[in-house]
């Protein structure tokens, strides 16, 4: 296939966190992807589960970035089973 499909997970402490995934940018044949977050003054005390599916382009990327909003980055290799 000329696609790879990605599922990004995410979680956040608070359901009144909002989640959202920034569009991708290509260098260097790496996908950039950044996780953007609005957290609120005031939290909610139940937790969120976020999945992002993702069709990759395999033929003009070979890995994943991904940065979590609090600082975490997360490699992703491109397209293996």
């Amino acid at each position: 296939s000329r696609e790879a499909l990605e599922l990004l997970r995410h979680t956040e402490q608070s359901g009144s966190v909002t989640v959202t995934l920034s569009e991708p940018k290509i260098v260097d044949r790496n996908a950039i992807f950044r996780i953007l977050r609005k957290v609120p003054e005031i939290r909610t005390a139940d937790l969120a589960y976020y999945c992002f599916a993702l069709a990759i382009p395999r033929e003009s990327v070979d890995r994943g970035v991904l940065t979590d909003g609090r600082g975490g980055t997360i490699i992703l290799k491109i397209g293996l089973p």
